[in-house]
């Protein structure tokens, strides 16, 4: 195996990534277009993000 596998190898053990939902509500309940709001948590310790707090509302 080459050097360069091996490093990604290591790498890919090493990098984890967590999802947490938090908050569901039921929005519109007995709609017939009702929907689930909740809340999206991602903990990642790879190097390649930045550490900071995004928010995405849709």
């Amino acid at each position: 195996m080459c050097v360069w596998c091996r490093m990604l190898e290591n790498q890919e053990q090493e990098e984890v990534i967590t999802v947490r939902v938090q908050d569901p509500r039921v929005q519109n309940e007995g709609s017939w277009n009702s929907y689930v709001d909740y809340k999206i948590f991602l903990h990642v310790s790879a190097s390649s993000f930045c550490i900071g707090v995004n928010t995405l509302q849709g």
